[in-house]
């Protein structure tokens, strides 16, 4: 296989961004991710906002979050069947949850006031028999919102996790595509490691302890993690402690400071800590992310003759970079809950 050194750049903007978004096309198709997708599509909202008409003068200035908010939940709920056929690889009893973590993560990306959380659960509440669980109602968590925003990100880690075992306990060699369900976890186990290390979360003394737990249960798979590992993967092991690793550990245990990142939100940084201790932000160490650019662009242009053969080659080399996010998580010593 010849290529010249300037025939792939993974430092461009545009490789990277093509790179970005082949890895996102991928982590799109996943049935949670693909819920999240279709109810945040505005284009087909059509109803008239009957419930949402107390907020209608909100049209301008800086309520007008909450009034289209309310409008796409009203219409989202109201027309839920035609979400629901549209994700029929969704059991009936997950989409409760699914639809209340994204509404109370849309209440925190648009800063709603307390009055502004209420109208919207009692809109939720107006129209939750649309739903098909018929004991779902509103949930408002009662968590502080760092707090929040981690347990959504270990909730939505775990069903992503199911998804992708899903996907590739059915294959015995993987190939280019898997590379992204390997990286992502990676990236999901690093998220839970540095909550091990930062000694927040423990015996159920937070908000999150439920969702650390079902995700430490969904990784510790043996016949799964000795798939990876069959097929030439390196993923981080799960921690117990700050500098304990849960045995058996089938992957080499380190990790690399040179390749850690933070991670960015679009909620912005939250400074808040519990009884006045500092926040630690949660960084993650990538060891896959800064192969896969490379290998997309090889694959693209060409330039590997047999890719699911080499993609196991490049994956297998101790190369490491920073695994891109776009949240910011803020680990407080003391996390509780609101009163």
């Amino acid at each position: 296989m010849g290529y010249e050194e300037d025939d792939f750049d993974v430092d461009s903007d545009s490789e990277s961004h093509e790179y970005t978004e082949y890895y996102k096309n991928i982590l799109d198709k996943l049935p949670l991710n693909k819920f999240y997708q279709i109810i945040n599509n505005e284009s087909t909202i059509d109803i008239q906002p009957v419930a949402c008409k107390g907020y209608a003068h909100y049209q301008t200035g800086k309520e007008v979050s909450l009034y289209k908010l309310c409008m796409k939940l009203q219409h989202k709920l109201f027309k839920f069947s035609g979400v629901k056929d549209q994700c029929n690889d969704i059991a009936d009893k997950k989409f409760c949850d699914y639809i209340n973590y994204w509404l109370r993560d849309e209440m925190y990306k648009i800063d709603a006031d307390s009055s502004g959380v209420t109208f919207l659960g009692t809109i939720f509440n107006m129209f939750k028999s649309k739903l098909p669980d018929p004991n779902c109602s509103y949930n408002k968590y009662d968590l502080q919102k760092n707090d929040f925003l981690i347990k959504k990100q270990l909730h939505d880690y775990t069903e992503n996790l199911k998804s992708i075992k899903n996907i590739l306990t059915k294959k015995s060699i993987f190939n280019l595509e898997d590379t992204a369900y390997v990286q992502y976890l990676h990236e999901s186990i690093n998220f839970y490691n540095k909550i091990i290390e930062s000694s927040t979360c423990r015996e159920n003394n937070c908000g999150y302890y439920t969702e650390l737990q079902l995700f430490k249960n969904e990784v510790n798979d043996s016949n799964f993690l000795s798939l990876i590992k069959r097929n030439n993967y390196k993923i981080p092991c799960l921690k117990v402690s700050p500098d304990v690793y849960e045995e058996p550990c089938l992957f080499p245990k380190f990790i690399s400071r040179s390749s850690t990142v933070s991670y960015y939100t679009s909620h912005g940084s939250d400074n808040e800590s519990s009884n006045g201790t500092p926040s630690t932000i949660i960084s993650a160490v990538g060891t896959i992310a800064g192969i896969f650019p490379i290998l997309f662009v090889l694959y693209r242009k060409g330039n590997i003759e047999n890719a699911e053969e080499e993609t196991y080659n490049f994956v297998h080399a101790e190369t490491e970079s920073s695994i891109p996010h776009r949240r910011t998580y803020n680990i407080a010593y003391n996390a509780s809950l609101n009163t």
